[in-house]
């Protein structure tokens, strides 16, 4: 189809080049036959297109005397063609290279975004005694976005943090920090304890101007407290019989200043309390065509008028964003029973 458009082309040049006589000014449609041609059939197509283009143009004009002029001057104008139908092919060789290589690529990142969503998936916690739910989405390829959750006889250690940026970099950090978090949680004696040997290892190991915001806490089921601490994350909602509370960060983020104290706090967690830890994907999410950033308020009023159970308010939650997702979202909501 492509070929017999540019030969209809090449046919309706020569007839207004047979129009006007003894001209060159369709030297410049030619060339852009040429042109054409090369980046949609390749370099040699383009030559014959030159070559074409030239004998159409002597035979619909004739030799004029002296001809050796008008043939010198009928090959320099077919070594200009031939020229410009070479570097469209040129080009298009390399489009066509860059493609293959981004297909392969996009190949590699969608598998590894697949591990990574494996990665994320909740344990099983049906035997715990509080209602759990987690949802998570990453918006590129892969994200930083983590959640970290260890179920004991005596309580529940859950973690939930976000790596600056986005994309690879971000995704093999989180895996690092998931491995960290594994390997010291059970010789932490508390949630800072263990963000602050967290933090230890990870020193050296990020790259510059990287951190990460980690809320880690610890519900024990005996006493029905939370102790938790946060290396600047967003404060995460907690809502009780008498309204809401804000679980404000202690401490920077990890991987700033290793010198900089992690600090806890224990709180009560009664009867019918939830807790809900998110990432700053949820509330700088932008809504609809007015996008207008969602925001802790729009959180709060959900959270305060929901009723239904944890899952509901997470999907509640996700119903409100974007797609596709301009950043990574981690939600995690826990309620005492």
């Amino acid at each position: 189809m492509k070929k017999a458009w540019l030969l209809l082309g090449l046919a309706g040049i020569a007839l207004l080049d047979y129009l006007s006589p003894q001209s060159l000014t369709l030297s410049l449609f030619y060339g852009m036959l040429c042109l054409q041609t090369g980046s949609t059939l390749g370099g040699r197509a383009a030559v014959w297109m030159a070559l074409a283009s030239v004998s159409l143009h002597c035979a619909v004009n004739g030799f004029p005397h002296p001809w050796y002029l008008a043939a010198l001057q009928d090959l320099c104008e077919m070594c200009l063609l031939v020229i410009v139908g070479l570097e469209a092919a040129l080009v298009r060789s390399k489009i066509t290279e860059t493609r293959a290589i981004h297909s392969r690529l996009r190949s590699h990142l969608e598998s590894a975004r697949e591990v990574q969503k494996a990665l994320l998936r909740p344990p099983s916690l049906s035997e715990i005694p509080i209602e759990f739910s987690l949802r998570f989405d990453i918006a590129v390829e892969l994200g930083g976005d983590l959640f970290f959750v260890q179920p004991g006889p005596g309580g529940l250690l859950f973690c939930v943090a976000d790596v600056s940026g986005k994309g690879p970099a971000a995704a093999l950090i989180s895996s690092l920090l998931r491995g960290l978090l594994e390997e010291l949680a059970a010789q932490a004696v508390g949630p800072a304890h263990l963000l602050a040997r967290v933090q230890t290892r990870l020193l050296g190991m990020l790259p510059e101007n990287t951190f990460v915001t980690c809320f880690c806490g610890y519900l024990d089921y005996a006493s029905s407290t939370i102790t938790y601490a946060s290396a600047g994350h967003d404060p995460p909602f907690l809502r009780t019989s008498e309204g809401l509370v804000d679980l404000p960060c202690q401490s920077i983020p990890l991987g700033i200043d290793s010198e900089a104290p992690l600090e806890e706090t224990l709180l009560t967690f009664a009867s019918g309390d939830l807790l809900l830890v998110y990432t700053d994907g949820l509330t700088d999410a932008r809504q609809g065509d007015t996008r207008v950033r969602l925001g802790d308020e729009k959180v709060r009023q959900i959270l305060l008028n929901h009723q239904g159970s944890c899952e509901q308010l997470t999907d509640a939650l996700f119903s409100l964003l974007p797609a596709p997702l301009a950043d990574d979202v981690m939600l995690l909501a826990l309620r005492c029973p």
